[in-house]
């Protein structure tokens, strides 16, 4: 059976300069400045889904909160799908969703001197009891980070190529109009869950500006790009997440919590409705996430959305590696 997988590759750089690796830590990566992490990647066993936390502008505070009280299932800077046939990857019970991740086999990671890197994984989308042998979805992932800029900003290129290994359905709590819809439906894909002293939130996307809640109180539309920003220790920070127009159903969607209870958005895919993925067909999305001070208007914002889409994405994946097993 051919099945690909991960080379096993770890080139880790030793600390020269300003670009400082910490890997003490089994399953983490860091990136740090003066011993303080910038961003912290996670990937253990014990939690399935992988994520960034904390996640800092350069010298800046976290602008990230992972496993937070309110909702342990959300990681700070991460991936997940909601549904995929049915199955709920997305809420815990007891620490577990129904859907697991699993790491299909070992990693690549490379790291530079400047401070930027790449981070390659596969993944299995498979469920409880793994006996069963229900998995759905396998998907190569790459996470390439940007050296940070002299004003501590940098950013993250993500792309996820997922491929059927049967028929897959994958969805979301309905929205209002749908049947069963709720207020707060629609959210599935990459999101951030804001640092709990985030103050005086604003969301501004690409041809709108500011948006606002509808009448069913959520911050949904459909643009190039969305960014929230706010105060934190009296400094404004923001994160902007850029979808490239080469995925399925560009512009993109988005779905976004500000104030009240906590902070939150999503590049939601999924919002408008379900995606079917037939068996051995692949469904690629590309985001960038850039991580900066200050807030960005809707000029700038629309700027490096514009930016990111006259790049060719690069499809093939530097993991890949086709072998017998």
């Amino acid at each position: 059976m051919k099945r690909i997988i991960v080379s096993a590759l770890v080139a880790v750089s030793a600390a020269v300069g300003f670009a400082e690796w910490d890997t003490s830590k089994e399953g983490q990566i860091a990136y740090q400045r003066d011993g303080k992490d910038v961003w912290r990647f996670h990937n253990t066993g014990a939690i399935n889904k992988p994520f960034f936390d904390p996640l800092c502008v350069v010298g800046g505070p976290s602008l990230t909160w992972a496993r937070p009280a309110d909702h342990v299932w959300h990681y700070g800077l991460w991936f997940s799908w909601k549904y995929i046939n049915g199955l709920n990857y997305w809420e815990e019970k007891g620490g577990k969703a129904e859907g697991v991740i699993l790491q299909n086999a070992l990693e690549k990671t490379e790291t530079m001197l400047d401070g930027s890197i790449t981070i390659g994984r596969e993944f299995v989308y498979d469920r409880e009891p793994l006996k069963e042998k229900k998995a759905s979805l396998v998907e190569e992932r790459t996470i390439t980070i940007s050296a940070p800029a002299e004003d501590g900003s940098y950013y993250m290129d993500w792309k996820m190529v997922f491929t059927a290994l049967v028929d897959v359905k994958l969805d979301r709590t309905p929205i209002p109009g749908e049947q069963g819809g709720q207020s707060w439906g629609g959210y599935a894909g990459l999101s951030m869950r804001f640092a709990d002293g985030m103050k005086d939130v604003e969301t501004v996307a690409t041809g709108i500006g500011r948006v606002t809640r509808n009448k069913d109180n959520r911050l949904d539309t459909t643009a190039a790009a969305m960014e929230q920003s706010g105060i934190i220790d009296g400094k404004p920070y923001g994160v902007a997440i850029l979808a490239h127009p080469d995925n399925p159903r560009a512009p993109g969607d988005w779905y976004a919590l500000e104030g009240g209870n906590f902070n939150f958005f999503n590049a939601a895919f999924l919002l408008k409705e379900p995606y079917t993925l037939p068996k051995g067909e692949t469904l690629t999305l590309c985001y960038r996430v850039h991580i900066h001070p200050g807030r960005w208007g809707v000029d700038e914002l629309q700027a490096r959305a514009e930016s990111y889409a006259a790049q060719p994405l690069k499809i093939e994946m530097r993991i890949n590696e086709a072998i017998e097993q």
